[in-house]
């Protein structure tokens, strides 16, 4: 069982955002213990790998048993144990904290807004443990996505922040895709492990020094550094206070 925790950590969440619309559509007031509920695999999951990771070291897990660099391997160690843990409780504690704010924010939209927020919480979790470069950029979009989506559920003007974000968000997106593409053309691997003992001797490659450069600025605009944050202001004042 603990060998398959890398993989409960993301499908969990997953499947339980696919379900929540049809459980909240049978009874809209079972949509939160629902949420709680299906947040306790993950919460469990990243605490089983901490402990197993202090007491054994670093581990992953090949998904669909294709080894990397030609699979998509998940990967646990000591940092991503701890974020795992840090992600999981505080999705926990917001989650507990959703139900009063959603009667008054999301009254009749429970469901919409808990398939949002595990999604988002998948998009998290599959960013910590992933080992593979475009895996990142499939779980940096579900996040984003998914807060496109809370993010409209705000105040007035949430709709033109929601707008900006997306747009912003697309351009930031394209810019680390586009990244991702020429470190894989310069090494033909896709894989992060493998990516740290290929790139040490390219690094003087034109090639790969436009693929940092695409990276580092896409990842920035997600991440709204400054002076990339011009999104953040509205997003975040227009947001629901529970999001």
């Amino acid at each position: 069982m603990s060998d398959q925790l890398p993989a409960l950590i993301i499908v969990a969440p997953l499947l339980g955002a696919f379900l929540t619309p049809i459980i909240g559509w049978w009874n809209r007031h079972l949509s939160h213990p629902w949420v709680l509920m299906v947040l306790t695999i993950p919460l469990y999951a990243a605490y089983s790998s901490l402990f197993k990771v202090i007491k054994n070291g670093p581990f992953g897990y090949n998904l669909g048993g294709w080894a990397p660099p030609w699979g998509i391997e998940y990967r646990i160690d000591y940092l991503s144990a701890m974020m795992l843990v840090l992600i999981t409780t505080i999705g926990f504690l917001a989650a507990i904290n959703a139900k009063s704010a959603g009667n008054t924010e999301f009254k009749g939209k429970e469901a919409q807004f808990y398939t949002l927020f595990l999604l988002q919480i998948t998009g998290f979790l599959g960013i910590v443990i992933t080992g593979d470069l475009f895996n990142v950029f499939v779980f940096l979009e579900i996040s984003s996505l998914s807060g496109y989506g809370l993010i409209a559920h705000g105040e007035e003007g949430a709709p033109m922040a929601t707008f900006n974000y997306i747009i912003i968000g697309t351009i930031g997106a394209s810019f680390y895709l586009l990244g991702v593409g020429y470190l894989y053309m310069a090494t033909g691997s896709l894989n992060i492990a493998d990516l740290a003992t290929l790139l040490p001797a390219l690094y003087h490659s034109k090639m790969v020094l436009v693929g940092f450069a695409f990276f580092t600025t896409g990842v920035a605009i997600k991440m709204g550094l400054f002076p990339l944050h011009i999104w953040m202001p509205d997003a975040y004042t227009t947001a629901p206070n529970s999001v």
